[in-house]
Formats: C-alpha cells, sequence, structure tokens
C-alpha cells in the first residue's frame, strides 16, 4: 500500500504514498487529444499559456485530474526521450506557493507583465507564474535562453 518517495516523483506527498488503485478512485482523471481541448471546459480564463515551445518537442499526454477543490491540467511534451511538462493548476482561492528547493538559484524574470520564478535543477529549467487562482509551471531538459523564449511567448 505505500511505496517509497523521490523527489524526482511527479505526483503530490499524498498521492505518492498511495497505491495507483486508490488513486484512481480518489482523483476524477480524464485525458484530452489537445490542451485547448482539455481547457475549454474551465470556467475561468486560462490566459497565460505559452505559444511556443522549444523545437522538436511534440505533445504526447493531456490529462485533467480533479481532487479537492483543485484541478490539474499536466501537458507533456516530448523529443525524443526528453520530457517538457506544463502544468496548470485551477484552485478555488488565490494562492502563491511555489516549492522551490532551498538548493536552487531561483531568480524573478519579468516580460509581458508576468513575474516568473525561473531556475536550473538537476538538468533541468523550471518556470512558474500565476495569475489570480491558477498556478502554471513549466520544467524541461532545455537550455535557460530556451526557456526564456517559451516564457516571453506568453503573453
Amino acid at each position: 500500500f505505500l511505496r517509497l518517495v523521490s523527489w524526482e516523483d511527479d505526483r503530490s506527498i499524498f498521492q505518492s504514498i498511495l497505491s495507483d488503485d486508490v488513486i484512481q478512485r480518489y482523483n476524477q482523471i480524464t485525458e484530452f487529444a489537445t490542451l485547448t481541448d482539455a481547457l475549454a471546459e474551465e470556467d475561468q480564463a486560462i490566459d497565460l499559456l505559452p505559444t511556443q515551445l522549444p523545437e522538436g518537442y511534440l505533445p504526447a499526454s493531456i490529462t485533467r485530474t480533479k481532487q479537492l477543490g483543485a484541478t490539474t491540467y499536466h501537458a507533456k511534451y516530448y523529443k525524443d526521450k526528453q520530457q517538457l511538462s506544463l502544468k496548470i493548476r485551477v484552485g478555488k482561492h488565490k494562492s502563491a506557493i511555489y516549492l522551490v528547493p532551498s538548493t536552487a538559484q531561483a531568480y524573478t524574470y519579468q516580460q509581458n507583465g508576468i513575474d516568473f520564478t525561473v531556475y536550473p535543477l538537476d538538468g533541468h529549467w523550471h518556470a512558474l507564474w500565476q495569475s489570480g487562482t491558477v498556478n502554471y509551471s513549466l520544467s524541461a531538459p532545455i537550455t535557460e535562453t530556451e526557456l526564456l523564449a517559451v516564457l516571453d511567448s506568453i503573453k
């Protein structure tokens, strides 16, 4: 029933300690063909999305998970075996809690009126940003320059 959790685990702490069978019953997980299809059912505007990704990344899966008053959209894109992950969490209340490891050298990047928290960690570049009750995160094994180009495409 319990499993070991590593830092790289892509799920919440609660999800990481439960078996997959319990998670399926606890969460409402839906798959979509495109991110546009997934977001079409959302009540509020999800408008701070990148319009460009680094060259060669193709969509692989789009899921929506509903749980405890929040909805998380997770878009995975692949270039060869390298994964770019875009997560969008829509809550009922404004939340500015970002978990950035203390060892990460994070900085604020401002572009198009948006404050992004940007940092490198374990060969990936990460970006976090927020608008109202919507939190966004992007992570990929790309260069800082490539990440900033993606962030520059968000308006």
